[in-house]
């Protein structure tokens, strides 16, 4: 288990130091089955963070670099909930937040996965840090949701949006106000 976590850790330096970072290299070397065979639960807070962490960084390359990462948001999006420890759901945000900036046809597979709910809960952590991911993931990921459903299914965002009040949920307001006319605040 020691062993297995510092290999993860390992792996999520290179991926996130580096200038040029060898994602594609990481893809090719399998590293994606295994990063989502170590989200599964059961496995230790230490290494759920270092792999969905790795997987934030794959995410964060290429357009086909990010897609790579498909096989893993239904475990990303199930430790956003409360089983999920904080520093383990944040990031998973941050991952989902990733692929959600993506394109729409990625925030659309996010949505049907049931990425928005939690995401909208998790903006109401007491944890500053969790709030203001959670709020910069769901503000990529409604950049669709206008086109695709009411404007009255997105009301139930407004209060948690108003609880956390960051500039980083700016964003999010403006996506909201911009694509419709939603009630002022």
């Amino acid at each position: 288990q020691k062993k297995k976590i510092e290999a993860l850790r390992a792996v999520r330096r290179v991926l996130s130091q580096s200038e040029v970072p060898p994602i594609q290299v990481a893809i090719k070397a399998g590293a994606v089955p295994l990063l989502v065979q170590y989200l599964s639960f059961g496995s230790s807070d230490e290494q759920l963070l270092e792999a969905a962490w790795c997987l934030t960084n794959i995410a964060a390359g290429e357009p086909e670099e990010t897609k790579s990462v498909l096989p893993a948001l239904p475990l990303l999006v199930a430790h956003l909930g409360e089983k999920s420890s904080t520093l383990v759901a944040e990031q998973c945000a941050w991952a989902i937040g990733n692929v959600a900036g993506e394109g729409a046809d990625l925030r659309s597979t996010l949505i049907a996965q049931g990425a928005l709910w939690p995401l909208a809960r998790l903006m109401l952590s007491s944890k500053g840090s969790t709030a203001r991911t959670a709020a910069w993931a769901l503000s990529n990921l409604i950049k669709v949701m206008i086109s695709c459903f009411d404007c009255m299914s997105l009301k139930f965002l407004m209060p948690e949006f108003n609880s956390y009040l960051f500039p980083s949920s700016y964003y999010g307001l403006g996506v909201l106000r911009q694509k419709r006319k939603v009630s002022p605040i």
